[in-house]
């Protein structure tokens, strides 16, 4: 099919650093025909045109034509229509589509459109219901992670129930998902120090996101004594004994442990990190980080809720 092999075309050289500019000075030729292949999911030629969108969204000129030409609408229809269509190339095409919507993000209009927009609730529902594994989110929560930094996205997330469960689930993942989640659940994390409604709805969910930084923060080099061991929270205790991969990105080890830090603006996490006894796990964190930054997190972290 011409169509599907000019979208692998589209799709090989914007992938291009070398073509990438060039074909940014193509916009109004390039985009609609790509964002029409996406939004009537076109077979064989949906996926490398998402693809090629993704690509282009990188250029800031072509990431603002791309709002205004409809993508967040065309991304957020991609990863609702899997709720009933689950074929690979459905499943494919959502997963491109939350890349392309975590580059459009990168746009404050984008941000402001992704939290008003009637189908993002339908997406947030579905990825509070979809397996850890499931591959079509896996770039969601980076998508997520500018939304989250508005008091409008925090409370639309807070609002769904299971979102924040979900990403929670993330951390325990090695790929796009670890950093994605750690820099969306920062962001959420901001709630703690507001006097918004939505502040509740973080309330509801504190010893989740305690305990599953908690539990990414352990490091191998960790030694527990007995009576630190068992006063570990049991999902640490688990990690302890099945340990993940460990945190390789600094950035990452950094946004968990402000998570932490901005949740301590509340005294109800305070106090829930204090009765789930994870300081042992910060002094071990502590004790085998190299970077500057996360250490001083760290002390700031212990500082607030241990006094």
């Amino acid at each position: 099919d011409v169509r599907a092999q000019a979208a692998e075309v589209a799709a090989v050289y914007s992938a291009s650093g070398e073509f990438l500019p060039m074909l940014s000075t193509l916009d109004d030729t390039l985009l609609p025909p790509l964002l029409k292949m996406v939004r009537i999911r076109e077979v064989g030629a949906a996926v490398p045109a998402a693809n090629a969108l993704v690509n282009l969204a990188q250029q800031p000129a072509t990431r603002s034509k791309l709002i205004e030409l409809g993508g967040i609408d065309v991304s957020l229809r991609a990863v609702c229509a899997t709720e009933k269509a689950s074929d690979t190339d459905n499943q494919k095409l959502a997963h491109v589509s939350c890349m392309l919507l975590a580059n459009l993000t990168q746009c404050e209009a984008a941000v402001t459109e992704l939290v008003e927009h009637e189908r993002t609730s339908t997406v947030l529902d579905l990825f509070a219901k979809a397996d850890a594994n499931d591959l079509r989110f896996e770039q969601l929560p980076a998508a997520l992670t500018q939304m989250l930094a508005a008091p409008a996205g925090r409370s639309l997330v807070l609002s769904r129930q299971g979102v924040a469960h979900s990403l929670c689930s993330c951390l325990r993942q090695d790929d796009g998902r670890l950093a994605g989640a750690a820099l969306a659940l920062r962001n959420l994390c901001f709630e703690a120090g507001t006097a918004a409604s939505a502040r509740a709805g973080l309330l509801l969910v504190l010893e989740d996101i305690i305990l599953a930084i908690a539990a990414r923060l352990h490091v191998e080099s960790a030694q527990y004594d007995d009576e630190d061991f068992g006063k570990l929270p049991l999902l640490v205790q688990e990690v302890v004994s099945t340990p993940m991969q460990p945190v390789a990105e600094s950035s990452v080890r950094l946004a968990l442990t402000e998570a932490l830090v901005l949740l301590t603006a509340s005294s109800e996490a305070r106090e829930a990190m204090r009765r789930l006894c994870i300081y042992p796990v910060l002094r071990e964190a502590h004790k085998a980080e190299e970077a500057e930054s996360v250490k001083d997190a760290n002390e700031m972290l212990v500082g607030e809720f241990m006094l």
